[in-house]
């Protein structure tokens, strides 16, 4: 039975979603892992749910920036 005749949302491939987004998978990777990007884990495996993918694109979810490597505004390390 097709997942549309129940009701049930698709799942897409980290890489499937970052074609969708036009971004990296490392970023659709890291979104995920700080739960920016709602996401279900099979496994070692992560998917996002297609209707999730399309709060983005539609606005209604907006992810944020990546963090930096640590870098603050003075340049330097832990400074503030």
């Amino acid at each position: 039975m097709p997942a549309e005749a129940i009701g049930l949302d698709a799942l897409l491939t980290v890489e499937e979603v970052a074609q969708a987004l036009r971004v990296s998978a490392q970023f659709v990777y890291r979104h995920a892992s700080d739960g920016d990007l709602p996401s279900v884990s099979l496994g070692k495996a992560v998917r996002v749910r297609l209707s999730v993918v399309q709060a983005v694109i539609d606005g209604e979810l907006v992810l944020g920036r990546p963090r930096r490597s640590g870098l603050r505004k003075s340049g330097r390390l832990g400074a503030p």
